[in-house]
């Protein structure tokens, strides 16, 4: 291989296949567990978990996303029990809801919205650049 070429190929591979691209939905049978994060495609706002000081009670919540110090602007489970270590995972159920679950996917969710679906299959969630945190219907893009 002639080492001339390779510099270009490296080249185009970057400029083809961007090192940094954000992912902004939770598709069904996807999770977000404890450690990974949603960016909105902008990548103004992350969602992911959380702990408000040196405490190991975890939260999910949405903040800026390019701010060097966390400002949280909207918390899923805060008036609910928080989840306890690193053990949450956000999920979309079998009924097309959003669900946050403690201990990988418990029988009692944390935190869960309350819409009507066809199925799971049918939704998605979405973070947009806004910061709102939708549930979407995959085809008709109805917002649930």
């Amino acid at each position: 291989m002639n080492p001339a070429k390779k510099p270009l190929s490296t080249l185009f591979l970057f400029l083809a296949f961007p090192l940094c691209s954000s992912i902004d939905i939770i598709a069904p049978n996807q999770s977000l567990k404890d450690g990974d994060v949603l960016v909105s495609g902008g990548q103004r706002y992350t969602l992911g978990f959380f702990s408000p000081g040196n405490f190991t009670r975890r939260y999910m919540g949405i903040w800026y996303h390019k701010v060097l110090e966390r400002a949280v602007v909207w918390v899923e489970n805060r008036d609910n029990n928080p989840v306890n270590g690193t053990s949450g995972v956000l999920a979309i159920d079998n009924q097309g809801n959003l669900v946050l679950y403690e201990n990988n996917r418990s029988i009692v969710p944390v935190w869960s919205t309350n819409v009507s679906t066809s199925s799971m299959t049918d939704c998605l969630a979405q973070l947009l650049d806004t910061g709102n945190l939708i549930l979407v219907q995959r085809e008709s893009k109805r917002v649930l």
